[in-house]
């Protein structure tokens, strides 16, 4: 039996004990890439985490470094927690997806985001708390060479890691950051993901300035309003439309002998900044670069003499804010509308619908977007479910077909045709009585199965519209080959992508992104989150 002294005892709180934690703290956030990268990585980001503690130790012994210990305790913090809720809810690391969702997310939506997910803020502030104490301990308690050289070690380490990354060829990739590569192999590895979507935010700029002329022939439609709907999370299956036992789509079903139905549209990707951007533009997953967007459909419009207008219910921080909003700064009119819900747009598409001319209108809904609760009025909740949040989740649904049957209406009497889509799907699982949320790293099919029609009014000549259903797979990045086609617009490049357009020829295979722009066989991803979870 092993005696304890009571010298050992003294040793045990004194210095053993802040080591150990130490060692557990610094270990927890490897925990997240085990199996995800290289074990050279994780090697790394363990050595970073204990050298970053021990620098913060060391600037906590002086109250002018202080503040500069606590910034490096809560960056810590939060890159933990940005990894625990990543893993908790898609099994797999934070993404560079994740994070430009994150930036271009509004003030008022992060809000109802952390009432939602607010136990991960929750764990995150604990984090930070004991990283504190910890701190506190280790400046106490350790000497301050081993301070010094912990610091030391970290500095070495960091200097040589970013010196290599500059003299990497960037011709080699695109989106090569050196400051990106230094903190994907550092304790701060999600800080990463950041840089990289502000270095795509500063290409978004240089998109807005390139401007993409293309020789226009054009023929008559018999249309002179076009009205696209850009639906938001949206799922297929969960529309009568398509076969949902609730009646969530009246207007829908109402208006299917005017539609040419889409029964198996894919999403590009399964996140909005990088669905919509593709859905409008040259870009697409098999041959993805920013720069395609500045050649989009609306540029083509303007060029065609169509008068556009861009409106959304989905806020923007800034002109350049993202690359939905880098395409739809080519309208010539725009408006980001901060209403309580989807309907007040309708306001501003009735004034768009007064101008003369011939236009086109996109209207960028909220739809069904986390929260759904809130994306509808309390007297429009007249759908239930098992779920509580499932009853939101249709009645958002069915929101959003209200909406589209007073689009319908206004538009009866005239020329017109509206194109509705949505920009992805969202996986669902049963595990906490029905969760619904964006497709991550590894998503499945339920992630891009979204619904999509064509629809014409009565005053369309019949024999200008296409109508019935569109049986075979489409990938919604085709939709800027079908919109040139639906406006009437030839531009000498084979349209053939395109169900409206005689060469059609329905595509063999479907390329997807996933949220961290890696590309995917749609039909060899598992059919919902259960078999993609057991896949892995």
């Amino acid at each position: 039996m092993i005696h304890f002294t009571p010298s050992v005892w003294r040793l045990m709180p004194g210095r053993l004990l802040p080591l150990f934690l130490l060692a557990f703290c610094s270990l927890l956030p490897c925990l997240f890439m085990l199996g995800h990268t290289g074990n050279s990585v994780v090697l790394k980001i363990y050595v970073t985490s204990i050298t970053m503690l021990l620098l913060c130790a060391l600037l906590w012994r002086h109250r002018l470094t202080q503040p500069l210990s606590l910034l490096l305790c809560a960056l810590l913090a939060a890159n933990f927690g940005l990894s625990l809720f990543s893993y908790s809810l898609y099994q797999a690391p934070f993404n560079d997806g994740f994070a430009v969702s994150i930036l271009e997310t509004h003030p008022s939506e992060s809000l109802e985001m952390l009432t939602i997910y607010w136990p991960y803020l929750a764990a995150t502030v604990v984090f930070g708390i004991i990283l504190i104490l910890l701190i506190r301990t280790l400046s106490s308690h350790l000497p301050s060479r081993a301070l010094q050289a912990g610091s030391l070690l970290l500095a070495v380490f960091m200097s040589v890691t970013y010196t290599k990354a500059a003299y990497h060829d960037p011709s080699q990739n695109r989106r090569w950051v050196p400051s990106a590569y230094l903190m994907e192999k550092s304790a701060l590895f999600n800080a990463s993901y950041f840089i990289t979507a502000l270095n795509d935010r500063q290409l978004i700029e240089k998109i807005n300035q390139r401007k993409v002329r293309h020789h226009i022939t054009q023929r008559s439609t018999g249309i002179s309003v076009y009205v696209v709907v850009i639906g938001e999370s949206a799922r297929r299956q969960s529309m009568n439309l398509y076969g949902y036992p609730l009646p969530d789509t009246p207007a829908a079903n109402a208006q299917r002998k005017n539609m040419l139905l889409f029964n198996d549209a894919i999403a590009a990707a399964p996140i909005t900044m990088l669905a919509v951007p593709m859905s409008l533009s040259a870009a697409s997953p098999v041959r993805f670069d920013v720069n395609d967007y500045a050649d989009n459909i609306i540029n083509l419009a303007n060029q065609a003499g169509y008068r556009t207008y861009w409106l959304s219910a989905q806020e923007t921080n800034g002109n350049n804010a993202n690359a939905i909003t880098a395409v739809a700064m080519s309208s010539n009119e725009k408006a980001w509308i901060a209403g309580a819900y989807d309907a007040d747009l309708l306001p501003h598409l009735d004034k768009a619908l007064q101008q003369p001319g011939r236009k086109v209108i996109f209207l960028h809904l909220m739809g069904s977007h986390n929260s759904a609760c809130k994306r509808f009025p309390s007297g429009a909740a007249v759908l239930h479910e098992q779920g509580s949040y499932d009853s939101c989740y249709v009645n958002s649904i069915r929101y959003t077909d209200s909406l589209l049957g007073q689009v319908f209406a206004r538009l009866k009497g005239q020329r017109a045709s509206v194109l509705y889509y949505s920009d992805h799907g969202q996986e669902r699982t049963p595990d906490n009585g029905g969760t619904y949320y964006h497709g991550g790293e590894y998503p499945s099919q339920e992630a891009y199965r979204v619904p999509q029609f064509i629809w014409y009014s009565d005053a369309v000549p019949r024999n200008r519209t296409r109508t019935g259903q569109v049986n075979a797979p489409y990938s919604t990045a085709d939709n800027y080959y079908l919109m040139m086609n639906w406006l009437g617009i030839r531009t000498g490049v084979r349209d053939c992508a395109s169900p409206l357009s005689d060469c059609y020829a329905p595509p063999s295979s479907i390329t997807v992104l996933n949220a961290a722009r890696r590309k995917l066989d749609y039909h060899r991803l598992p059919d919902n989150v259960r078999l993609a979870r057991a896949a892995r």
